[in-house]
């Protein structure tokens, strides 16, 4: 397992609210990696592709099933997506994995 990093931990960058966080943007990794390992309402999640070819996310949560967030959502090429959540609940934190690391820089505002 590697170590979380992220949400919650000394990589928070800014506070929106009383209890709003975003991480400082950072690669998604190649395989899968913990974001953060405690309980977060997921408001935005920015993926911007930084590579000349089309990849794909898969953003999850940590409950005892796992649920997806996003899954296998394809990223073209040279773009960015922005979504917005109102507060999606992830029990036990979230993990992500990019089908090609270094490729997808993501910012994530949670509470």
């Amino acid at each position: 397992m590697s170590a979380p990093f992220g949400l919650f931990t000394s990589d928070v960058s800014s506070s929106y609210t009383a209890c709003e966080s975003e991480i400082v943007p950072q690669f998604i990794p190649g395989t899968t990696g913990h974001l953060c390992d405690v309980t977060v309402h997921l408001t935005e999640i920015v993926l911007t592709n930084v590579t000349g070819g089309s990849v794909t996310v898969t953003i999850s949560d940590q409950q005892t099933t796992p649920t997806a967030v996003l899954s296998a959502l394809p990223i073209a090429a040279n773009s960015t997506y922005e979504i917005s959540f109102k507060g999606r609940l992830c029990p036990n934190g979230v993990t992500w994995s990019c089908s090609a690391g270094s490729s997808v820089i993501a910012a994530v505002r949670a509470y």
